[in-house]
């Protein structure tokens, strides 16, 4: 009691979880280190037994738009060995793609996860933040169609290009009158007037191509 060394114990904690401390029989807390080595009470080692006790690991799920638009969502705190957790539902949009999923690497067009689905154990580490990020799928191709009001006065070329919604860009099209005959201006399904140069090339509407119809004069 006098004399000895004492020579302590280590705490390992699991996969999973961490060392949160060491007790007392009574649930005092007598170290906050995984190495605990008891000292003598009035220059004597006394009989006792100490306790060490875990915790489950925590962990930050973060959401990222990712190209996307709306208010941002919260976070979720999930623990690891809690079992299956569902997902928040999307609440972002992007206009002229699909949302399709959420994915751990951000230039993913495949998702790992669907919307509201369930996940587990994303992480082991404690107080980690695992980032999913939006996988959007750009929409159903676009045609804009171009034609002549009169095929005797004058052709245009080309007549149609299919687009992507969104990341598409328009090249137009050319109108080229017969001989005899002036070009007059590019009009709309509406007839009304769109360009009156012979190239036209139609601008998007909310930054997305739309089907559209433009016809020669």
């Amino acid at each position: 009691p006098a004399t000895g060394e004492v020579k302590g114990s280590t705490a390992t904690a699991y996969e999973g979880s961490h060392f949160a401390r060491w007790t007392n029989t009574e649930g005092g807390t007598v170290g906050t280190s995984p190495e605990f080595k008891p000292v003598k009470i009035g220059g004597l080692h006394v009989s006792a037994t100490y306790v060490a006790t875990f915790a489950e690991n925590t962990y930050t799920v973060a959401f990222d738009a990712n190209g996307g638009v709306g208010e941002p969502m919260a976070d979720q705190s999930l623990t690891y060995g809690a079992g299956p957790v569902r997902l928040s539902k999307n609440t972002y949009t992007r206009p002229g793609y699909t949302f399709a999923g959420w994915a751990l690497d951000g230039h993913s067009t495949t998702p790992d996860y669907a919307d509201n689905s369930f996940v587990a154990d994303l992480t082991e580490n404690d107080d980690a933040t695992v980032v999913l990020h939006a996988v959007w799928l750009e929409g159903d191709m676009v045609v804009i169609g171009y034609g002549s009001a009169d095929d005797s006065m004058g052709s245009v070329s080309p007549t149609s290009e299919t687009l992507a919604p969104a990341s598409g860009e328009a090249t137009g099209s050319t109108a080229t009158p017969a001989p005899g005959h002036a070009f007059v201006s590019w009009i709309d399904t509406a007839e009304s007037v769109v360009s009156e140069e012979a190239t036209f090339v139609p601008s998007k509407v909310e930054g997305l191509n739309v089907a559209a119809t433009h016809t020669a004069t």
